[in-house]
């Protein structure tokens, strides 16, 4: 059963909204029925209009207004799963609507056209409402003509700043009334890394604090954290981190302003910026960063936080750490620790995609659930429940060829005991040991040298000239059908913090992203 989370209309503004006129409560929404489906937000439109509607709405109603919600349910096949749509559903989190005409709204329930690969957050601005309000407000209303002159007041608005842009394409001399002379100053919310970790992260380790930007000057940008990720690796590299400093991470972030034409407002970029609601970047090359920052390509549709998970470096890493460190033939067997991660299950499925036998080890039923019946493993190991040095050799009696290393420790040592003459390692990280715990395992070398082993370390950054490459054939088999992805989301910047360390305990299923 799903909560839906609404504003209801609880008493009558009198004069400017106050606190307490709208209420926020939650609903528990019935399963969908034939031809109906379940939409969630994603962008809640606000507008004047809303103000002005006030005395015709019923107290007690959902607030109105429109948004951009995407389909997670679905059993209307005009309204499939994973589409964006725009309605008019009101100030509400979840939906249930039948996609038909309603009568009671003035504005169509419709599935979001194809914007080329800008935002879906344009279906209730630009591309939608209020740029339909402009363009036929001023065209079929006033009819201009070339070298007239229009004035628009209310001109930095949605509605105003598209009118006034329309003028000029129509040879209009355009004047705007407005009510500020400048933007105002932006205050980003930061996580600055306050106390060196000593074993698993604490409470006040990390400290979260305002910052004051400055204007952006020529050649910057402004950008607006969406999507934040969470990695493994931010434990990892934590004693390379300055005390003081913000904490290192990746993040999808929405470009607000901008004097770089290169990055250019309304588009998304990724970038290393780290644990802050807002950057002003020049938008080059940054030599303190390891993978560059990017505006991200076209997702023919899917999720922009796939830029920092399976479209992005996690993607790349799995793609370029197996591909480009193994050389996997048809019919190995490849065994992945850390299997139902952002990393190990995205390994795991190229695995199958190249035709391997694909054997994961991860530390919970409902993972290796996942891992199997989701995303076609082979075969799966619960290694907090069985005890895997007895469990891998009859899963793969003919031995191991790849192993794909994301934990180190106890249970490398065993795939290692299990390795076929000549395999191959790929050394992706050490999470069994991240928070300074001493792992549990054996001298290695023997099986290095008797095995012949190839065992190789990387960073994904060794690819930035192959960036692209890695996304794009990502993408395809995202498209295909035959890359899967799951995303473990937490909301709230204030959040991070606990998304941080829910991830280090293994509480993610596939990626683990903090939503704005």
């Amino acid at each position: 059963m799903v909560k839906a989370k609404v504003w209801k209309y609880e008493r009558r503004f009198d004069g400017f909204p106050k606190e307490g006129d709208l209420k926020l409560v939650e609903e528990e929404l019935p399963p969908i029925k034939d031809g109906e489906y379940l939409a969630e937000a994603v962008y809640l439109s606000v507008d004047p209009y809303m103000r002005a509607y006030a005395p015709k709405v019923p107290l007690g109603a959902t607030y109105i207004g429109q948004q951009v919600a995407r389909i997670i349910e679905s059993k209307n096949p005009d309204f499939p799963v994973g589409k964006y749509v725009v309605g008019s559903f009101g100030w509400r989190s979840h939906t249930v609507s039948k996609g038909g005409p309603d009568p009671a709204a003035t504005l169509p329930t419709t599935v979001l056209p194809d914007f080329k690969g800008l935002p879906e957050s344009l279906g209730v601005g630009t591309l939608g409402m209020p740029g339909n309000t402009a363009y036929f407000g001023l065209l079929e209303i006033t009819h201009p003509k070339a070298g007239e002159t229009l004035v628009v007041s209310g001109a930095a608005g949605a509605v105003g700043s598209h009118v006034g842009q329309i003028g000029k394409i129509k040879g209009l001399k355009v004047i705007g009334i407005a009510g500020s002379t400048g933007s105002k100053m932006v205050k980003a919310k930061v996580w600055k890394y306050e106390r060196r970790f000593d074993g698993f992260p604490k409470e006040g380790d990390l400290k979260l604090v305002e910052e004051e930007l400055p204007p952006i000057k020529d050649g910057e940008y402004l950008a607006e954290a969406v999507y934040l990720s969470v990695d493994p690796y931010m434990r990892a590299y934590a004693p390379k981190v300055p005390l003081g400093a913000t904490y290192i991470g990746q993040q999808v972030a929405r470009i607000i302003e901008s004097k770089n034409p290169d990055f250019p407002v309304g588009k998304y970029v990724v970038g290393s910026f780290g644990w802050r609601s807002h950057t002003v970047s020049k938008g080059g090359p940054d030599p303190a960063a390891t993978l560059p920052t990017t505006v991200l390509p076209d997702f023919k549709g899917l999720p922009e936080s796939l830029g920092v998970g399976t479209l992005g470096m996690p993607g790349n890493t799995a793609y370029f750490g197996l591909l480009e460190i193994t050389h996997p033939k048809a019919g190995e067997t490849l065994v992945v620790s850390g299997a139902a991660g952002a990393v190990g299950s995205h390994v795991g499925q190229i695995g199958k995609i190249k035709g391997l036998k694909v054997i994961g080890i991860a530390g919970s039923d409902k993972k290796l659930k996942w891992l199997k019946d989701e995303l076609g493993f082979d075969e799966v190991i619960n290694y907090k429940t069985e005890d895997v040095a007895k469990v891998l050799p009859k899963l793969a009696p003919k031995g191991v060829d790849i192993y794909f290393d994301n934990v180190g420790g106890e249970i490398s040592d065993i795939v290692f005991d299990n390795m076929n003459d000549f395999g191959r390692i790929s050394v992706c990280g050490g999470i069994s040991g991240y928070n300074g715990e001493k792992a549990k395992g054996n001298v290695i070398q023997l099986n290095i040298v008797f095995k012949q082993l190839s065992i190789q370390g990387f960073l994904v950054g060794r690819w930035t000239d192959r960036w692209l490459e890695g996304i794009q054939q990502n993408l395809q088999w995202v498209l295909d059908g035959k890359i899967k992805y799951k995303e473990t989301r937490t909301k709230g910047f204030e959040n991070m913090f606990k998304a941080f360390t829910d991830m280090l305990k293994g509480g993610n299923i596939g990626k683990a992203i903090v939503e704005v």
